[in-house]
């Protein structure tokens, strides 16, 4: 009798991801290249009402976001995080820095944005299903600063997802390793 392959589970297990740290993970991706996009979009357009329903989509999926991370978050500190595939010292090092700059940026892009509209006097709604309280008073050369320190956070942001695919990528195509396909939960 052969052995029957096991049915993949919610739970991360040694090395692999499990469904759930799989879901929040390509969750968040998907949600935040929208976000990013809707986002750079719309700093490139001219004020109108095209604009005005980039940016509402942009807020509200930077809400979204921040409930998709306090969910990864709670999961990450109830599961930890996988083994490594490649165990040495600098892949360690590398990639629990990478993913904690990464939990750390996240937040900082979002409430960085937040601000940034409660100071330039623009409310943030959860798609107009609830708005979310002010973080500031309306204040025009706090909004410029706020606006530069949110362009700044996601910048890096972005930065560090290019770094996160090209190592994915680098280990998939070079070293040859599964860190890439048990994200993908082959």
């Amino acid at each position: 009798m052969t052995a029957q392959p096991s049915l993949p589970t919610w739970r991360d297990s040694g090395p692999q991801y499990g469904r759930l740290s799989r879901l929040l993970h390509w969750g968040f991706a998907f949600f935040f290249v929208i976000s990013a996009g809707l986002g750079i979009w719309g700093a490139n357009i001219e004020n109108g009402p095209l604009l005005i329903v980039l940016l509402s989509l942009h807020k509200s999926l930077g809400v979204g976001l921040v409930i998709l991370w306090l969910l990864r978050l709670a999961w990450r500190i109830k599961q930890g995080w996988p083994d490594p595939i490649i165990d040495n010292r600098f892949n360690r090092l590398a990639a629990k820095t990478g993913h904690w700059l990464l939990l750390v940026l996240i937040p900082m892009a979002v409430l960085s944005g937040w601000a940034y509209s409660n100071a330039a006097a623009f409310p943030v709604s959860f798609f107009g299903l609830f708005e979310l309280p002010d973080l500031l008073p309306a204040d025009k050369l706090q909004a410029e600063r706020l606006q530069q320190l949110h362009h700044l956070i996601v910048f890096l942001l972005l930065s560090l997802v290019a770094l996160h695919i090209l190592v994915a990528i680098y280990h998939h195509r070079y070293l040859r390793d599964d860190t890439l396909r048990r994200m993908l939960g082959r």
